[in-house]
């Protein structure tokens, strides 16, 4: 019997402290019922973002040159290239290789006007190639030493 007395007084306690938020306090005022509150917090992640260079694809271009002229241009995947007046367009990472088509006896040096390579390094007899990246944008002019009357070419590097 003292079990069951015990566990009715407990009930008792339980059942008060839990009703205890619907009854009024002894002065008359309703007693404050204690409440939860959640509060939300965003959190926001922004991806972090390291600067990489973009490289795309870059395109060879291939000039053949002869005793006459600089006279054609293609690009090595044979992608049409505009050619008018000896000049064309390439972007900034972009290489030219110039290809003789000259006798084999017959020499012939190509020159940059602003100085890109030493002048002698370009030279091209039967079936060599010279070989220049650009890396930086502008126009550029090129010439055939051995021959002062061939138009010079030009290339303009674009961004």
């Amino acid at each position: 019997m003292k079990h069951i007395k015990f566990i009715q007084i407990m009930l008792l306690v339980i059942s008060l402290s839990i009703f205890s938020g619907c009854v009024e306090s002894l002065n008359g005022t309703p007693a404050a019922t204690p409440t939860m509150t959640v509060q939300e917090t965003a959190s926001v992640s922004t991806p972090e973002i390291s600067p990489t260079e973009t490289i795309g694809t870059k395109s060879n271009y291939i000039v053949y040159v002869d005793d006459y002229s600089f006279y054609r241009v293609i690009e090595s995947t044979y992608k049409n290239v505009v050619y008018e007046n000896f000049t064309f367009s390439i972007n900034a990472g972009d290489n030219v290789k110039w290809d003789s088509n000259t006798e084999y006896y017959d020499i012939l040096t190509i020159i940059s006007d602003q100085g890109l390579w030493a002048n002698g390094s370009a030279r091209l007899m039967n079936n060599k190639e010279f070989n220049y990246t650009f890396f930086n944008p502008g126009t550029y002019t090129f010439r055939i030493k051995e021959d002062k009357k061939i138009l010079p070419q030009t290339i303009i590097v674009k961004p």
